[in-house]
């Protein structure tokens, strides 16, 4: 039989709340669903050597704003892919094939992220923010996408390049490790950001 209606445009998320992706509220953004969907998300569109996740990363990107002098900046940076907690970590070559459709998707979740948590959803996108993305992802891909020898991989991350960094741990985490991890850095910084008075104002679940 033909369907009938409009199309659901619905998910359950792991916490058990209902997000619409056609219009996404605050109240459906969960941490617990952030969390475990990035820790459970694999980088490069798993096209690598180990097992890396997006909440890893996105962790090793708030440590580098707060490295490079941006406190300030830090809690953004953590949920600068949080939006992939709903739709996936999807590679740039195939955001470009998706569009405007995926780009007015993830616009749309960045601001009820950006509401639930009192995050101005442009700093997402703030300069330095990609920056220290940037140069996390070039580290990323030497170790995990370009076949750098086998030994330097479940070690700490140090490229010896133009971008040369070390991690505060050795990377590839499991899943559930990577969860704690990321949950561990949402509250420390989630605190700072609110008693230094960082946060929006509009903060919400509305």
């Amino acid at each position: 039989m033909p369907m009938t209606g409009a199309p659901n445009t619905t998910t359950l998320t792991f916490s058990g709340k209902t997000l619409d992706f056609a219009n996404p509220k605050a109240k459906a953004i969960d941490i617990v669903d952030i969390a475990h969907g990035l820790a459970g998300e694999n980088r490069f569109n798993s096209q690598i050597r180990r097992f890396f996740s997006v909440a890893e990363h996105s962790v090793l990107v708030a440590i580098r704003v707060e490295e490079i002098g941006r406190p300030d900046l830090a809690f953004a940076a953590l949920l600068h892919d949080a939006p992939e907690a709903y739709t996936r970590d999807i590679v740039k070559p195939l955001k470009v094939l998706l569009g405007p459709g995926y780009q007015r998707i993830t616009g749309q979740l960045e601001k009820a992220i950006g509401k639930r948590f009192g995050v101005d959803p442009a700093l997402f996108k703030d300069a330095v923010v990609k920056a220290a993305d940037d140069h996390v992802y070039e580290i990323e891909a030497a170790h995990l996408q370009r076949g750098m020898e086998a030994d330097r991989l479940g070690v700490r991350i140090l490229y010896e390049g133009p971008h040369a960094w070390s991690a505060p741990w050795p990377i590839g985490l499991q899943a559930d490790a990577a969860q704690a991890l990321f949950e561990m850095h949402f509250k420390r910084l989630s605190e700072r950001a609110a008693a230094a008075g960082w946060l929006s104002p509009a903060k919400g679940t509305g």
